[in-house]
């Protein structure tokens, strides 16, 4: 679980974005927007967006306690899967090329 501001901090520190750069909070907006992350907590007398606003700062500040939903699992879960599918496959290919692929 994070605060708003942590978010950012987590996208500088894993290098995904550089130093400086907001865009985790425009993420983290997408996120929640698909369902993948929930805030748990908020500041008083805050509601919640409207769908489709891109998140910056200012709409990020007010939420915390993020935490990762079950569908969002679940998608992390099927991206991991791909991905590790797609480097035995490009392994295979570079060691077996006569192998046919489906």
């Amino acid at each position: 679980m994070a605060v708003g501001f942590e978010m950012q901090g987590l996208a500088w520190d894993a290098g995904l974005v550089e130093r400086g750069d907001i865009a985790a909070a425009r993420w983290t907006g997408e996120l929640v927007e698909l369902g993948y992350v929930r805030a748990l907590s908020r500041s008083p007398g805050v509601r919640d967006l409207s769908p489709g606003v891109p998140w910056g700062d200012r709409e990020l500040q007010p939420f915390s306690d993020y935490e990762v939903t079950p569908s969002g699992r679940e998608e992390a879960d099927r991206i991991h899967r791909l991905r590790r599918r797609s480097a035995t496959d490009a392994a295979l290919g570079a060691t077996f090329p006569i192998l046919s692929h489906v």
